[in-house]
């Protein structure tokens, strides 16, 4: 009690007026604007962030479906489902996913001829999105084949 009656003393005897009216209100204009320029400036990079790992988080999702595509790509090759031509083949599925299988002998000539089966490397590659964000995924294998095929 005796902090308030010797502000009040000091503003009445020596003319502070300034001193004392600024303790009797609010927040100013600048300090209102400072705290607004800041809670913009935070809420815009918040927001920032929030799309960036949206974003981030479709892009995995599309890899993630673009792998599983590939691994069933492969495994369809194994059960005789996709037919290599020529050693390549390619395509578009429905979702909009754009893949190129590839085969080619697997090793050295003369490692191949003294193999008893014919090794094959088949890569399988999915690629999406547009032209300028294009992205792919390409899994590799080995294939065992009779000698001759």
């Amino acid at each position: 009690m005796e902090s308030v009656e010797s502000i009040l003393y000091f503003c009445r005897h020596w003319g502070a007026r300034n001193i004392c009216a600024r303790t009797k209100r609010g927040f100013t204009l600048l300090e209102t604007m400072v705290a607004l320029m800041i809670l913009g400036i935070s809420s815009g990079v918040i927001v920032t962030l929030f799309s960036e790992s949206l974003h981030r988080i479709r892009a995995s999702e599309s890899a993630a479906q673009a792998g599983a595509f590939a691994q069933s790509l492969l495994a369809r090759i194994e059960g005789g489902d996709v037919s290599l031509q020529g050693g390549n083949t390619q395509g578009e599925a429905e979702n909009g996913f754009r893949w190129h299988l590839h085969a080619q002998p697997y090793g050295e000539p003369q490692d191949r001829e003294a193999w008893p089966l014919q090794a094959q490397q088949v890569s399988a590659t999915v690629s999406w999105g547009e032209e300028k964000e294009k992205e792919a995924v390409t899994l590799t294998t080995l294939r065992l084949l009779p000698k001759g095929m």
